[in-house]
């Protein structure tokens, strides 16, 4: 089944998910519409430390229909901020422009424009140290941030959450991460690969595997799916909010120690 596809079916699962979870920015979230090449709109949220700056800074990069609001990218910008780095998350335009229906560009070329004009937007910010900036991406997001940190050689990690293993061309589950990733196997900087231990996108064997022959790379499994929830079971809900959590965490680790 395709990567879009799948989304479909896996974008029901985000009910569960969202009722889970309640994270909150450690301070007020400002927002800003950024016009885009071809007229299109970026949704852009900055939220920024207590402490004084500048601050190291990470671009977080949504899914599909996982937008910059939901639980993972919240989570994200309130462990962040507490260690005293910014985030900018953002929504895609086709997102902006139509929520329900929007669908990525058929090459993902007008995501990596979206992304490539926040980043450029982020590091024009006077509270942001420019030679610290890393990239993170949730599933649709790592396809597009890796794009964006392979052509930004001064980025200094990227962050892969959820990422699509899977050869998308291909109607069986067939390991196509290196296609899906161009020359990620040349990778030279610090690189963190998480995904669920029952994700449809990215069975675990395949995430090992190929972290494997990364260099720099960390690979994680953590508990349940596409979005780390957990679906059956008695505590279904409080062992999603459990994996969510560890993504966190592992995430917020690495990211701290990649821009010391």
């Amino acid at each position: 089944m395709k990567y879009q596809q799948l989304m479909g079916s896996l974008v029901l699962s985000l009910a569960l998910v969202v009722s889970g979870f309640a994270a909150t920015s450690a301070v007020a979230t400002e927002t800003r519409i950024i016009e885009i090449r071809g007229g299109g709109k970026v949704e852009m949220l900055l939220d920024l430390p207590s402490a004084k700056g500048p601050y190291p800074l990470v671009v977080v990069a949504p899914g599909q229909g996982y937008h910059a609001r939901l639980p993972l990218p919240e989570s994200l910008v309130k462990a962040l901020n507490t260690e005293g780095i910014a985030v900018v998350r953002f929504n895609w335009a086709y997102f902006v422009n139509d929520p329900k229906a929007g669908k990525p560009s058929s090459d993902l070329s007008a995501e990596v424009d979206d992304m490539n004009t926040v980043l450029a937007e982020a590091q024009k910010l006077p509270a942001v140290d420019p030679a610290r900036v890393a990239v993170a991406g949730k599933s649709l997001g790592t396809l597009v941030g890796w794009r964006v940190f392979r052509s930004h050689p001064k980025l200094k990690a990227v962050a892969l959450l959820t990422p699509v293993c899977i050869d998308n061309a291909k109607t069986e589950v067939v390991d196509g991460m290196m296609e899906n990733y161009i020359d990620i196997s040349a990778n030279s900087r610090p690189l963190l690969l998480i995904s669920g231990e029952t994700d449809p996108l990215c069975p675990l064997p395949m995430l090992y595997a190929n972290a494997a022959k990364i260099p720099r790379a960390r690979a994680v499994g953590i508990g349940g799916r596409h979005s780390f929830e957990v679906r059956d079971g008695p505590n279904a809900t409080a062992d999603s909010a459990s994996n969510l959590d560890l993504a966190v965490k592992i995430t917020t680790d690495f990211l701290v120690k990649a821009l010391r």
